[in-house]
């Protein structure tokens, strides 16, 4: 059994008749107790997937990119760490 902690601070913005109807059936789908309750465990999970037109693909992007740097950066690294290696036993 769950225990509800009392919520105390509240964020408000305003969405479109279809994005409500969207989160409504989701949160519906999902079991939520309301759309409410939804929303706050899909932004506290960081909920990519939420099934909005558009949740999460900016953030999907953005790993995606961060990714790429990631793997070319290690192969930069890789590739210095060599010459530093080559150079190192010529010197010797």
């Amino acid at each position: 059994m769950s225990v509800y902690k009392r919520k105390s601070r509240m964020i408000s913005f305003r969405i479109s008749d279809e994005e409500y109807e969207q989160l409504r059936k989701i949160s519906l789908s999902q079991g939520a107790r309301s759309v409410s309750d939804y929303a706050r465990s899909a932004l506290i999970r960081g909920d990519a997937d939420c099934g909005l037109p558009d949740c999460g693909r900016a953030l999907k992007a953005k790993v995606v990119q961060l990714d790429d740097e990631l793997h070319e950066l290690r192969e930069t690294v890789d590739r210095l760490t060599g010459i530093v290696s080559i150079e190192e036993r010529c010197a010797s």
